[in-house]
């Protein structure tokens, strides 16, 4: 826990972006695929965006890494759910994360 948001921020405020990651996670995430199996995944740009923004901010700040790429502009953008429109200077990159253990999967 880093500690350094007040509550009203933390339970409230961004408390939106953590219910759509909740979302997203259990849709997609929270499922056993087979093989040939076909995914249409399904999102709100900017709410991604937003998460994901979330998710490295937390990082930076556990880690106590530098965090001014986050400015009070990208900062109000997470703190207003209104706010629909993404941020045009941030891209979101993916790729599929493939479980190449050889441990069996009952045990995670």
């Amino acid at each position: 826990m880093i500690g350094d948001v007040c509550a009203e921020c933390n339970n409230h405020k961004i408390s939106y972006i953590d219910s759509y990651a909740k979302q997203l996670i259990q849709k997609y995430f929270i499922q056993k695929y087979r093989p040939d199996d076909t995914v249409k995944f399904e999102y709100d740009y900017t709410l991604l965006q937003k998460m994901l923004l979330k998710y490295a901010f937390n990082d930076l700040r556990a880690h106590r890494d530098d965090i001014s790429f986050f400015d009070r502009d990208t900062i109000d953008f997470l703190l207003n759910e209104e706010d629909t429109t993404p941020k045009r200077e941030v891209t979101i990159l993916a790729g599929l994360a493939v479980n190449t253990s050889t441990v069996p999967d009952y045990i995670f």
